[in-house]
């Protein structure tokens, strides 16, 4: 029995996972503030005294800026192409939902400091 190569394998699914994370691609923009923004919300769950100090603070954002950080919590890190066509918004609102939740969150991590 001749044993197959590994070319003629089928691939595995690890590995077209494996490939697709370490594939070079742009980087929309907007996508380096949204990473920057679910790292810091998950600090902020991950610190009793912050995820106090937060409460209020995102409870005062705009309705845009506190749909914006819902949904990049639950979508996770996304360019602003990708969240406009979500929202079918203009750059603009996306942009401006963005650095409202940017602020918040630096008025977050300040106060605790």
């Amino acid at each position: 029995m001749a044993a197959r190569t590994r070319q003629q394998e089928e691939p595995e699914e690890t590995d077209v996972e494996a490939a697709a994370a370490v594939a070079p691609r742009g980087e929309g923009p907007g996508e380096r503030q949204a990473i920057w923004i679910v790292s810091r919300m998950e600090a902020i769950q991950g610190d009793p005294d912050m995820t106090l100090d937060a409460r209020d603070l995102l409870a005062n954002m705009s309705t845009g800026a506190q749909k914006y950080l819902a949904y990049l919590l639950r979508e996770g890190p996304q360019d602003h192409a990708t969240a406009m066509a979500f929202f079918n918004a203009k750059l603009t609102a996306v942009e401006k939902a963005a650095g409202e939740v940017v602020e918040t969150l630096k008025r977050i991590v300040d106060e605790d400091g």
